[in-house]
């Protein structure tokens, strides 16, 4: 079993704490649960994703940038 090591933001680092707690699993079991099951995702809805990642940063920029705050929006894995 190889280790690895991953640099997050506070932001997400505490979501996944909350939402690893939640369902009474560690960070690094939530990782290893993702990481196993990336090869058998849908390859559009992983570009999705990721285009939906890429639009939230941009925008977190923007607002800080306009001095505005942001609320968070807590989505369920899935939804």
């Amino acid at each position: 079993m190889k280790n690895i090591t991953v640099k997050v933001s506070d932001e997400d680092y505490t979501r996944a704490r909350i939402w690893s707690a939640q369902h009474n699993m560690s960070i690094s079991a939530t990782v290893r649960i993702i990481i196993e099951v990336m090869p058998t995702w849908n390859g559009q809805k992983f570009r999705q994703h990721l285009t939906e990642r890429k639009r939230t940063l941009a925008l977190r920029k923007a607002a800080k940038i306009a001095g505005v705050q942001l609320n968070p929006v807590v989505k369920e894995p899935g939804a």
